[in-house]
Order: C-alpha cells, then structure tokens, then sequence
C-alpha cells in the first residue's frame, strides 16, 4: 500500500547534490520494491518492521557513529537541514517532568523548494 506520501529511499540532496537517506525511522508504512514497473512489490506490516530496524541497527552501529546528540543548554538554537537530517528525542526525555524538568521544544518549518525524489540520472 502506498499512503498519500512516498519517497524514494536514497536521493541526491537538491541543493548540494550528496547521497541523501530520505527515512521516517517511526512512521514508516512500508517500502515498494521496484516502484511503477512490472516488477513491483509492496513489504507487508513484517517485513517493513524487519527492514526499519535493520535500517535502525545500521544508523546506530558502531556505538552510534552516525549519530550526533546534543546536550541541550539554556539559549541553544539549532538550525537543522531537514532534506537530510533524522531526529528523535532521546529516551530520557519522556522521563517524568519531575525526574528530568519540563522539556519545551519550539519547532518552525519552512516550506521549501523540493520534495525528495529519484534522481534520474542514477537510474
């Protein structure tokens, strides 16, 4: 089943052009192989489970090498690019506010340009 929103899963950044992972690590329906030809085939609820925590596994190996955490401070501003950028609060944030104090995170979206998409000269 496609939803109303499909990517594909690697795509040329639009701007600077590098290798871009486009993937909701928690709401992720599913993934088509081989999408609009005769070769399509859609994951069931199993296999897309099976696949995003391999995935997951991946990003985080290597005593989570790729991932970069930040120990927020009073005043901290970050301005993140979201073409290529996966988020998630760390576990410790949904702690009890009396265990680790009220978290408040202001949030502001831009819409941009592009959508991620295939890129046609890679095939």
């Amino acid at each position: 089943m496609i939803t109303r929103y499909s990517h594909p899963f690697f795509y040329s950044h639009p701007v600077i052009g590098h290798p871009t992972l486009c993937f909701h690590n928690g709401a992720t329906d599913g993934f088509v192989w081989d999408y609009k030809t005769e070769r399509e085939r859609y994951t069931d609820r199993s296999e897309t489970w099976q696949l995003v925590q391999e995935i997951h596994r991946e990003i985080t190996k290597d005593n989570n090498r790729l991932v970069y955490s930040h120990k927020w401070e009073v005043g901290d501003f970050i301005v993140a690019d979201n073409l290529a950028l996966a988020h998630q609060a760390s576990p410790e944030s949904q702690l009890p506010v009396s265990e680790v104090g009220l978290r408040i995170l202001h949030r502001t979206a831009v819409e941009g340009k592009w959508r991620p998409r295939k890129d046609r000269r890679s095939g």
